[in-house]
């Protein structure tokens, strides 16, 4: 687990303090692996907005899929990105 919590429902956690409090447990701990929905990162997508230091912090880390279910992804971070 990374993070103060491991799932993001809408409206909760979004103010300012609770985004960066998480962003630096991330930074410090970051996950082996995270499970996305398909679309998660598009510019629209209501994560994306809700939570821009998270997902500009995934974006940039997690590329490599995994593992495919649906519409789930499994990423991991790229080689020589975990920390």
């Amino acid at each position: 687990m990374s993070g103060i919590v491991v799932g993001y429902p809408e409206g909760v956690f979004e103010d300012e303090e609770w985004r960066l409090r998480n962003m630096r447990n991330v930074e410090q701990n970051p996950p082996a692996a995270i499970v996305i929905r398909r679309g998660s990162f598009s510019k629209d997508n209501k994560f994306r907005q809700s939570q821009p230091e998270l997902t500009r912090y995934l974006i940039s880390r997690y590329k490599q899929v995994v593992s495919r279910y649906g519409p789930w992804l499994i990423l991991t971070p790229e080689q020589g990105t975990r920390r």
